[in-house]
């Protein structure tokens, strides 16, 4: 896996921007789309394909839980590599990172260390998996 593409769903724009700009900055084939809230996180989802998502979980219009719900649902295997990043990990929660073969939980506050070193580590798999 060369290109990178990589999913960011957070209703807090500074996040995105902020994480945008050093994703890009550290990787050279990267392509970053950032949402800000469940609808067009799943207009996204449906219309295009991701290596990775990283779902905050409380979203306005469609929640995380439910976005990822749909994500694994229109793909059958497990190639897109999901996070959550949250404050705040409830019950229903938990069960759906089980249930849906989510990568890892991000638990606010981060750093942007962390999301570069789950990325990493991924290509890293993906390459001595190949």
């Amino acid at each position: 896996m060369d290109y990178v593409k990589i999913l960011l769903v957070d209703d807090d724009k500074d996040i995105c921007e902020i994480l945008t700009g050093y994703l890009v900055d550290i990787f050279e084939e990267i392509e970053v789309t950032c949402v800000h809230d469940g609808g067009e996180a799943l207009h996204k989802i449906n219309f295009n394909t991701f290596d990775f998502i990283f779902f905050d979980l409380k979203l306005p219009t469609i929640n995380g839980v439910d976005l990822i719900k749909a994500t694994r649902e229109k793909s059958e295997d497990d190639e897109t590599e999901i996070y959550v990043i949250s404050g705040n990990i409830n019950l229903m929660a938990k069960k759906c990172i089980s249930e849906f073969h989510i990568r890892g939980v991000i638990e606010k506050p981060f750093t942007y260390d962390d999301i570069i070193e789950m990325i990493r580590e991924s290509k890293i798999r993906k390459i001595t998996s190949d």
